[in-house]
């Protein structure tokens, strides 16, 4: 994780981005506020963390560092609460809201170079289901070194053509 350097961060953008998300949890037995959870939860990905426990230790080391940005008012939620409201806010509305986040963070130039490539995610079917595997085609801005899209595709074809479609 971001051992030696301060990570920086327009915290206006990314809360901004994440205000309408809304909060499935019980209003009156809640410590934290669901935007400070998401703004130490994106920094801590941003930052190598891939575990709940490991977000919750990012967030006692940074604490200061969150505190110009975000209230934290009950100081830094556990691993625990972390769980649990990512397990009760919908995936589809917070993905949108990072999604708006990133593209309001992203600025593609004229002369970037788009890559297309196709991808079929290993194991991911199950032949005696008769599932077939998931395919995926990334456009990525080279210059910038991010993924601006990424679409499912119905089957292995040509990439061009099928990113055309969408």
């Amino acid at each position: 994780m971001c051992q030696n350097t301060e990570p920086s961060l327009d915290g206006q953008a990314l809360t901004k981005a994440f205000l309408p998300l809304r909060d499935p949890r019980n209003r009156g037995r809640c410590l934290h506020r669901l935007i400070d959870i998401i703004f130490i939860a994106i920094c801590a990905i941003l930052c190598g963390a891939k575990h709940r426990n490991e977000i919750e230790e990012f967030g006692r080391q940074r604490i200061g560092w969150l505190k110009q940005y975000i209230k934290l008012e009950n100081g830094i939620p556990s691993h625990q609460t972390f769980c649990r409201v990512f397990s009760l806010v919908p995936s589809e509305e917070l993905l949108a809201c990072f999604i708006e986040w990133s593209i309001s963070r992203t600025t593609l130039k004229l002369n970037d170079i788009i890559a297309i490539d196709g991808k079929t995610l290993r194991k991911s079917g199950n032949a005696s289901l008769d599932q077939k595997p998931l395919h995926l085609i990334n456009a990525y801005a080279t210059n910038s070194g991010i993924t601006i899209g990424s679409v499912k595709t119905p089957d292995q074809s040509n990439e061009i053509k099928a990113f055309q479609g969408y």
